[in-house]
C-alpha cells in the first residue's frame, strides 16, 4: 500500500510553485518582454490600469540591417478592431520610444501598421493581436524595412550583366529563354520589396505569342502597368541589402512573321518591374503594387529594362 501524503506538504508545493508563477511566469505585467527572440524586436508592458482606465502607447522603431540597429523616424498608425482609420499617428524617434497622445482604455485589441503614410520611406509593417492588458502602458519595438531601389541586369547566352537592354536574335515561331535578367537591390540597409516582384511585358502581339517568366505566376495586369500585355508574380526575396534575384524570360516569336518585321532595327519588349508590398487601405491590408485609392505608384522607384529583338 502507497504512503499517503500528509495534506501540509501539497500545500507547500502549491504555495510555491504560485510564488513561483508570480514572480517568474506571470510576466504580462512585470516589464518583461512578450516577443523578443532573434532581434531587437519586443512588446514590454509596465505598471497597472491606472484610475484613467487608459493604458499610454509608446512606440520605437529600427533599421534591422544597419550593423547598430538604428533607431529610425516613421510613422506608426495605432488601429483599434474593426476601425477603418487609425486612432492616431505617431511619429518615431532616433532615439528612445515615444508615446501616444491618445490612450487606449485597458483590455483594448490594436493594431500597429509601422512606416503608415510614410512609404516612401519604409515598407508598411504591421504587428496584429496586441492587446494593451490591465497595464499602465505598453511599449512596442518594431524592425521596419527601408525602402531601396534595384538595377536590372541582363544576359543572352553571350553577352553578360547588360545594363539597360540587351539584344536577342529570333526567327518566325521561334522560341527562347536565352535570356536570363538579374535584379539587383542597390541601396545600402533597405530592400526592394518585400519578398516578391511583379514583372511585366510590353510587346507586339503581331509579332510575339507570349513573353513570360519562366516558372513564375501569372497575375492579372494592375492599373499601374497599363499598355503592358502580360504580368508575372516572382518571388525575390534577396532583394535586400545589395543582394541579388534572377529569373528566366521565355519569348515566343509568332510563326510565319520575323520579328522585326524584316526591318533592320530591332522590336523591342519592355519590361518593368514593381515592388510588392503590405499597404493600409480603410483599415484592410492589401498585397499590391500600387495604392489602393487611387492606382498610384507606392514603395521603391519601379525600374524598366528593354529587350531588342533583331
Amino acid at each position: 500500500m502507497g504512503k499517503k501524503i500528509d495534506a501540509g506538504v501539497i500545500a507547500l508545493v502549491l504555495g510555491v510553485l504560485l510564488l513561483f508563477l508570480f514572480i517568474g511566469g506571470g510576466n504580462m505585467f512585470s516589464g518583461t518582454p512578450i516577443v523578443a527572440s532573434g532581434s531587437q524586436d519586443l512588446t514590454t508592458t509596465t505598471g497597472n490600469c491606472p484610475a484613467s482606465g487608459l493604458t499610454d502607447l509608446r512606440v520605437a522603431a529600427y533599421n534591422d540591417l544597419n550593423a547598430n540597429k538604428a533607431q529610425v523616424a516613421t510613422k506608426v498608425s495605432v488601429f483599434m478592431k474593426g476601425d477603418t482609420s487609425p486612432t492616431e499617428t505617431i511619429t518615431t524617434s532616433t532615439s528612445g520610444y515615444v508615446s501616444s497622445t491618445s490612450d487606449l482604455p485597458c483590455g483594448t485589441d490594436y493594431t500597429l501598421v509601422f512606416g503608415h503614410t510614410d512609404e516612401s520611406n519604409y515598407y508598411e509593417t504591421w504587428v496584429e493581436g496586441l492587446n494593451t492588458g490591465q497595464s499602465a502602458a505598453v511599449m512596442t519595438k518594431k524592425a521596419v524595412q527601408k525602402v531601396g531601389s534595384a538595377t536590372i541586369l541582363a544576359s543572352n547566352g553571350t553577352a553578360f550583366d547588360q545594363p539597360n537592354s540587351i539584344s536577342l536574335t529570333l526567327g518566325t515561331g521561334q522560341d527562347s529563354s536565352d535570356i536570363t535578367a538579374k535584379i539587383k537591390e542597390d541601396t545600402a540597409d533597405a530592400y526592394f520589396g518585400q519578398g516578391e516582384s511583379l514583372v511585366c511585358f510590353d510587346y507586339d502581339t503581331s509579332n510575339f505569342t507570349s513573353v513570360e517568366v519562366v516558372g513564375a505566376k501569372k497575375y492579372a495586369t494592375p492599373t499601374i502597368a497599363s499598355g503592358y500585355e502580360k504580368c508575372w508574380e516572382v518571388a525575390t526575396p534577396d532583394l535586400v541589402n545589395f543582394g541579388k534575384d534572377t529569373f528566366t524570360v521565355l519569348i515566343n516569336t509568332k510563326a510565319g512573321v520575323d520579328p522585326n518585321n524584316g526591318s533592320t532595327g530591332a522590336t523591342p519588349i519592355k519590361m518593368k518591374v514593381f515592388d510588392f508590398q503590405n499597404f493600409e487601405y480603410q483599415g484592410k491590408k492589401y498585397w499590391t503594387v500600387s495604392d489602393p485609392a487611387d492606382d498610384s505608384a507606392i514603395g521603391a522607384t519601379d525600374v524598366t529594362y528593354t529587350i531588342n529583338v533583331y
